[in-house]
């Protein structure tokens, strides 16, 4: 194993070192000006269809090489190995990093792949998850003075709901929440503050149980699409139902589904992300002249 990470990494110098050097010579700029404006870039005479296919050409070298070493080192390539899954992986870290920035793409697919593990232990995940919640609020919800509004009536929700159901339906809190480990006894504080915020069924993760999760997840679709309808204050409103409904769904349903999970978590930050910074977090903005 040790033998094919140093050719692996060998090859990666390589494939880095070369395509910087192509990046910088005249090529490299008759890709970029081609990839900006294919038709201002026709009208500089420039030979459109032969850089196009120069860069297929040399991607696709590329690809090969990365393939060769990858079948080398497990001894086989089968299709079912390249499935759905791993061509969201791929756009995913291309995207996060910012394409046509070869740093970019690097710092990618480390991100994406750490990530990928992270999500892999429950605790770890919930993790990961209510921090990407925290950050998205306070990146998008002003004034500060709003922003308070919303946590402090999320939490106020979620120990209002937490306690009507546990009146009317002490079943209905009564259930453990995912750690990773057989024993639900040893959990942290947040998991903890977590079973006396949310409302978790008996049996939660039981497979019969699973429809309270599928009926939320509905109910989730549609909270999210009317927040993008309504505006001013009602928004700021059923953002509070939509976020804890979002963590309900996550308990109940998606943290223990790790096949599943992942992908979906990765297609939520390629949509966040295309919508807020769609040249990716090291790639430079495409600027356009009129």
């Amino acid at each position: 194993m040790r033998d094919y990470l140093w050719v692996a990494l060998g090859g990666f110098v390589i494939v880095a070192l070369a395509l910087t050097f192509a990046n910088r010579s005249r090529t490299g700029r008759a890709w970029r000006a081609l990839r900006d404006d294919p038709l201002a870039a026709e009208v500089m005479s420039m030979p459109v269809n032969r850089m196009m296919l120069l860069a297929v050409a040399v991607g696709a070298g590329v690809a090969g090489l990365a393939g060769a070493i990858n079948g080398a080192y497990y001894q086989g390539v089968f299709p079912t190995s390249f499935g759905f899954p791993v061509l969201i992986t791929v756009y995913a870290m291309v995207i996060l990093g910012g394409a046509g920035s070869l740093p970019g793409v690097v710092a990618g697919a480390i991100l994406i792949n750490v990530m990928l593990e992270v999500l892999r232990t429950p605790d770890h995940a919930r993790w990961v998850f209510y921090v990407a919640i925290i950050a998205g609020l306070l990146a998008k919800v002003r004034p500060w003075r709003v922003l308070a509004a919303v946590l402090s009536g999320l939490v106020v929700f979620g120990l209002v709901v937490n306690a009507i159901v546990g009146a009317i339906w002490p079943r209905g809190t009564a259930g453990p929440i995912s750690t990773g480990v057989l024993d639900f006894t040893k959990q942290g504080w947040l998991a903890e503050a977590l079973r006396h915020w949310l409302v978790l069924p008996k049996n939660t993760y039981e497979v019969a149980n699973y429809q309270v999760g599928n009926y939320a997840f509905v109910i989730l679709i549609g909270l999210v699409l009317a927040l993008t309808v309504v505006r001013g204050w009602r928004r700021y409103v059923l953002l509070v139902p939509t976020t804890w409904t979002a963590a309900f769904v996550w308990e109940t349903r998606l943290i223990e589904e790790a096949p599943t999970t992942r992908p979906l978590f990765l297609g939520v930050i390629l949509i966040v992300l295309m919508a807020t910074r769609p040249h990716g977090l090291f790639g430079a903005p495409r600027v356009e002249i009129v």
